[in-house]
C-alpha cells in the first residue's frame, strides 16, 4: 500500500503564534511520525536487475559519455553547448529558451531557463566584451519583456510558453522563478552600471515591484487567482525557508535595483522591516538539517538557496545574509559542486571545479545510466524528501550521473537513473555554460 509521508501534511499546518515549532522540534516530530507511520523508512534501495544486453548497452553509453567529456576542453564545451542552446532550445522568433526537448513535442519555453541564460550572457560578456554577446544579452531582455507582455506588461511573467505558438502552457509562476530572475538582474546592474542593459533592468524592476506590491507579496496568476505555495507576505508562522528567502531576495533586489526616488521604495522597505521583525534573518541561518540519515531539504532547494544568498550578499551589507551564505556553503562543500564553489568564490576548490567540469559530457539525455564496476556504493543512503536513492561514497564524475535539465541541483552521489527509450529527452547544457562563464568572471577558471 502506498503511504504518503506524514511530514508533507505537517508542513502545511500553520502553528499558532503562541507555540511556534523550532526547526529541531519540527525535525524530531517528522522523524518520529515517519518511523511510526508504517512507511518503509528503514528500507535501503537497490539497483534493479537488468538483462545482460541492457547492461552492455548502458556500459557502452557510459564509456561514450566519459570519452567525449575527457577529450573536449572546457572552452570548447561551452561553445558547443551555446550553439545548441541558441538553435534547438530557442524560440523561433524570440530569445526565449527551454531546458528540454522531448520527441515529437513542441519546445516549451521556460522562465527560469531564460533568466539563467541571461545571467550566463552577462557573465560571458564581462569576460569577452564581444559585441555579439552584448546583442544576445539585449535580445534575451527583450524576450523577457515579450513574456511579460503576454499578460499586459504588468510584472507577472508566465512560467511556461509554447515556443511555436507563444501560448501560455503554465501560467502559475512560483516565487523561486523570480528569485532566479533577480540573480540575473542584479548581476547586470552591478557589472554593467548605467548601460542600456541596466536601464532595461530598472524599467522591468518597476513593473515587477508594481505586481508584488499590488498583492502585498501574495502572488496571483494572470487571472488574478492566488498561486499555491507562493504567498510571500512576511508572517511569523511562515516555516518555509524557501519562501522566507524568496521574499528577501525579491524585495531586497527590487529595492536595490530601483532608483531612490521610486515611489515603490517606501512600501518595499516597510515589507522588508516587517520580515526582519518576525524573524526572517534568524530563520535563514538554518537552511539545512540532518538527523541520523534523514536530510532536509532536497538538493534542488540547496541549489536555489545558494543562488538566493549569493544575490543577497551582492546587494546588501546585512551581516545575516553573509553568515547564512557561509553556513550553507560549509555544509555543501563536501558535495564538490562546482557551481556552489564558484558562487562562493572558493579559491581552495579550483582543482575540484576544473576536475568536475572536465567530466561534464556532451551527450545529455535521459537514457539509462548504471554504475561502473569501479564505483563504490554506500551501505546506507540518506532519506531525502520522499525516498532514498542508490548513492556512491564520493561525488561522481558528471558522465557517471544520470543527466537532468540541471546537473547542479541534483544529488552528486547518484549513479543510477534514466530510462530505456529509443527517443530520449534531451537537455540543453545551459547549466554547464552558466557555471563556466561565472567561473571565468570570478577568476576561478
Amino acid at each position: 500500500m502506498y503511504c504518503v509521508p506524514l511530514y508533507t501534511r505537517i508542513l502545511k499546518h500553520k502553528p499558532s503564534k503562541a507555540m511556534p515549532l523550532s526547526p529541531k522540534k519540527l525535525l524530531c516530530i517528522l522523524i518520529l511520525l515517519q518511523c511510526f507511520s508504517g512507511c518503509s523508512y528503514f528500507k535501503q534501495p537497490s539497483i534493479p536487475e537488468y538483462a545482460p544486453a541492457i547492461q552492455q548497452e548502458a556500459a557502452r553509453y557510459l564509456e561514450q559519455r566519459k570519452a567525449e567529456a575527457l577529450q573536449t576542453d572546457l572552452a570548447t564545451k561551452a561553445t558547443i553547448f551555446e550553439a545548441r542552446i541558441f538553435s534547438a532550445f530557442k524560440a523561433p522568433k524570440h530569445h526565449l529558451f527551454g531546458e528540454r526537448l522531448q520527441h515529437n513535442q513542441a519546445l516549451i519555453l521556460d522562465l527560469e531557463a531564460t533568466a539563467l541564460l541571461l545571467a550566463n550572457m552577462a557573465a560571458k560578456y564581462q569576460c569577452t566584451q564581444a559585441p555579439d554577446d552584448l546583442i544576445a544579452l539585449h535580445k534575451i531582455q527583450e524576450g523577457l519583456l515579450t513574456l511579460d507582455a503576454l499578460n499586459g506588461l504588468d510584472g507577472f511573467l508566465p512560467y511556461q510558453v509554447n515556443a511555436a505558438t507563444m501560448q501560455i502552457t503554465n501560467g502559475r509562476t512560483h516565487s523561486n522563478a523570480y528569485a532566479q530572475l533577480m540573480f540575473a538582474y542584479v548581476l547586470i546592474a552591478q557589472k554593467m552600471p548605467n548601460s542600456a542593459a541596466h536601464l532595461q533592468v530598472v524599467q522591468h524592476a518597476d513593473y515587477i515591484a508594481t505586481y508584488f506590491l499590488k498583492y502585498g507579496f501574495e502572488m496571483h496568476d494572470a487571472q488574478g487567482e492566488p498561486i499555491e505555495f507562493s504567498n510571500l507576505a512576511p508572517k511569523r508562522w511562515q516555516l518555509s525557508r524557501s519562501r522566507n528567502l524568496d521574499f528577501l531576495v525579491i524585495a531586497e533586489s527590487l529595492r536595490a535595483l530601483l532608483p531612490i526616488e521610486s515611489p515603490h521604495q517606501v512600501e518595499l522597505e516597510r515589507h522588508i522591516q516587517e520580515a526582519i521583525r518576525v524573524g526572517y534573518l534568524k530563520k535563514i541561518q538554518r537552511l539545512s538539517f540532518q538527523f541520523l540519515d534523514i536530510r532536509i531539504p532536497t538538493d534542488g532547494s540547496d541549489w536555489l538557496n545558494m543562488i538566493r544568498l549569493y544575490t543577497l550578499v551582492k546587494i546588501s551589507e546585512r551581516k545575516e545574509y553573509k553568515s547564512a551564505f557561509d553556513r550553507l556553503y560549509k555544509k555543501q562543500k563536501k558535495e564538490k559542486n562546482p557551481f556552489f564553489a564558484i558562487l562562493y568564490k572558493d579559491r581552495t576548490q579550483q582543482a575540484e571545479i576544473r576536475h568536475y567540469l572536465a567530466s561534464f559530457p556532451l551527450t545529455l539525455n535521459n537514457q539509462l545510466i548504471l554504475p561502473s564496476d569501479a564505483v563504490e556504493l554506500k551501505q546506507r543512503s540518506p532519506f531525502i524528501k520522499h525516498s532514498r536513492k542508490v548513492e556512491a561514497t564520493v561525488p561522481q564524475p558528471l558522465y557517471q550521473r544520470p543527466s537532468t535539465d540541471n546537473m547542479w541541483k541534483n544529488n552528486p552521489f547518484r549513479v543510477h537513473g534514466g530510462q530505456l527509450s529509443k527517443n530520449p529527452t534531451h537537455f540543453s547544457g545551459s547549466d554547464y555554460t552558466l557555471t563556466y562563464w561565472l567561473g571565468r568572471m570570478h577568476g576561478l577558471l
